[in-house]
């Protein structure tokens, strides 16, 4: 069963006649139309769109980011491979 949820809509009307909408309780959320009604409706579903992808990100399991002692490691690694890369051209 879905929630009713209420927002906030800004309407404004550029300077070419088209109607635009911002949602300012969800940040980038914006929608436009020919008319009122029509960006009103866009509004909605963007709203909904925003809601549903905030959805997928949380539920995304995060990845485990490497710890400072992984860094310098690998970071050695590549050295020691880039060493022995320059050494092994110079003798060819």
């Amino acid at each position: 069963m879905k929630q009713a949820q209420e927002f906030e809509i800004n309407y404004f009307q550029d300077e070419d006649g088209m109607f635009n909408a911002a949602v300012p309780a969800i940040r980038g959320c914006v929608a436009w139309g020919k008319t009122l009604n029509e960006c009103h409706r866009n509004a909605v579903d963007a709203i909904e769109s925003c809601l549903k992808a905030r959805g997928k990100i949380s539920t995304t399991k995060l990845r485990k980011l490497p710890s400072p002692e992984d860094i310098r490691r690998r970071a050695g690694d590549a050295k020691a491979k880039a060493v022995a890369l320059q050494a092994q051209r110079k003798g060819d």
